[in-house]
C-alpha cells in the first residue's frame, strides 16, 4: 500500500517527496542490523543542514543514477 502526504498530491512539491519500508524479518535478523542504516530524527529545530540523495527522473535525469545534493549552512 502505497501513501502520498497531501502536499505532494496537490503540488509535486519535493519538500513532500518522501518514502518508506518496511521490511519483514525472515532471518530474526533486523535489516538496519544486516545492512547498516541512518536514523530518522524527528522535532529537530528548523535550519538544519542535511545532504539529499535520489534517483530523479525529472529532466535531465532518467531515474538510472543515484544523485546527490550537499546543502552548506547559511
Amino acid at each position: 500500500m502505497a501513501r502520498l502526504h497531501t502536499a505532494w498530491i496537490k503540488s509535486e512539491n519535493s519538500n513532500y517527496d518522501v518514502g518508506a519500508a518496511v521490511v519483514p524479518q525472515r532471518t530474526g535478523q533486523r535489516l538496519a542490523d544486516a545492512v547498516g542504516a541512518d536514523d530518522i530524527a524527528w522535532n529537530l529545530p528548523h535550519g538544519q543542514v542535511f545532504d539529499i540523495y535520489g534517483y530523479p527522473v525529472a529532466e535531465p535525469f532518467d531515474g538510472a543514477t543515484l544523485q546527490h545534493c550537499a546543502q552548506t549552512p547559511l
